[in-house]
């Protein structure tokens, strides 16, 4: 998993157009990245109200802001929180495959006899089913084309700033080092 299977999975549960305040707020409360200690949730809603005064939807640039912003507070890695979401992810998954599941079995409630189903009606529960999915991809898609340059800049601007970090502090180090007796 990374940060975009994060935002996707949360753009899901949020209805597809963006990240909602609540969902991110639920998750991460779930998963414990909210946990009281190191990320609290007064500092989860002031970081995200940084972003988005009026707690409107985040998109994937906002998002990785957002993590970046949790991530420097907590001062635990990108992967720590990745693997807190995995595994509240793998649970709400298979969650989801019920519910999915259920929502296709209340498409033949008005059908007699359930293992003899007409063509017609299989054909427009499948229908129903096949709009869903065409709706979401779309979605993404669209977002995908919307905002995909801005996060390749922004994660390409995050790792050099990383690595303009990483290389001062070895050079401050190896400095440090060799002026010791």
């Amino acid at each position: 998993m990374n940060l975009e299977d994060m935002y996707t999975t949360l753009r899901s549960a949020s209805g597809g157009n963006g990240a909602k305040y609540e969902i991110l707020q639920k998750w991460f409360e779930i998963s414990k990245i909210i946990d009281g200690r190191l990320i609290s949730r007064e500092f989860f809603t002031l970081s995200y109200e940084r972003l988005c005064p009026s707690r409107e939807e985040l998109s994937l640039v906002q998002f990785v802001q957002l993590i970046g912003i949790l991530t420097r507070q907590s001062k635990l890695e990108v992967e720590v929180f990745l693997a807190l979401f995995e595994t509240v992810s793998q649970a709400k998954i298979v969650d989801g495959v019920k519910i999915t599941e259920e929502n296709a079995r209340k498409l033949f409630d008005d059908v007699k006899d359930k293992h003899n189903v007409e063509i017609e009606k299989f054909k427009q529960a499948i229908a129903t089913l096949a709009a869903e999915q065409k709706t979401n991809v779309e979605a993404y898609t669209k977002t995908l084309a919307k905002e995909g340059e801005k996060f390749f800049r922004a994660a390409s601007a995050a790792a050099g700033a990383a690595a303009k970090a990483a290389t001062g502090a070895a050079s401050s180090a190896f400095k440090e080092a060799m002026e010791k007796k």
